[in-house]
């Protein structure tokens, strides 16, 4: 499982509209849910609960027509169905949740990040790394090392403080992230293939 699907806007309008009508309230509940969903992988001791939740909320984007009242008295249930089938696959084999390019812009200078690597692509990555994020915006790059900066109960107030500073709601500021992380991802497998 490699997360490397970017959200359409369609999609991510998909995904609100089954939380609410309303898109205030959406937002609202979406933000629950994300946390909600960033708990229950922590509380598992997933290493990687943020790719986790993004991928689980992809999915459950990518399939929100087919959610059926009738069938789930909550939204809730659904997003927390395709969570645990997620947890599953990760369970089963948690190589396969390699370590995406999300981590790199965490830590930047993490020597060693990726165990499973050879020294060479490893510091191949981090070298793209840098050249893309050179090659974003001041503003934008500062965005993403607040964003992914901190840990836990800190991140979240963090993330509450940024959206609060750019004047933005917290679904704005996910989907600006989303865009920026799709951006530097696919520099970064420019970067690597002509390395």
């Amino acid at each position: 499982m490699r997360l490397e699907k970017i959200l359409t806007q369609e999609q991510f309008d998909s995904l609100l509209s089954l939380f609410s009508d309303d898109r205030d309230q959406a937002g609202l509940v979406y933000e629950e849910i994300r946390g909600n969903l960033l708990r229950y992988f922590e509380a598992r001791h997933c290493r990687d609960s943020d790719i986790l939740t993004d991928e689980t909320l992809f999915r459950v984007a990518s399939r929100a027509h087919t959610f059926d009242p009738s069938r789930h008295t909550r939204p809730s249930s659904f997003v927390f169905g395709f969570a645990s089938k997620i947890l599953l696959e990760y369970s089963r084999d948690p190589s396969k949740m390699q370590v995406t390019y999300d981590r790199w812009v965490q830590t930047p200078h993490a020597a060693g990040l990726f165990v499973d690597h050879e020294p060479e692509e490893e510091a191949a990555g981090i070298e793209c790394l840098r050249k893309c994020m050179d090659e974003l915006e001041e503003i934008d790059r500062e965005l993403l090392l607040t964003y992914y900066g901190k840990e836990k109960q800190e991140k979240i107030e963090t993330r509450k403080h940024l959206a609060a500073k750019l004047d933005i709601k917290m679904e704005a500021l996910h989907m600006r992230v989303h865009r920026l992380r799709g951006s530097l991802k696919k520099c970064m497998k420019r970067c690597m293939e002509n390395s």
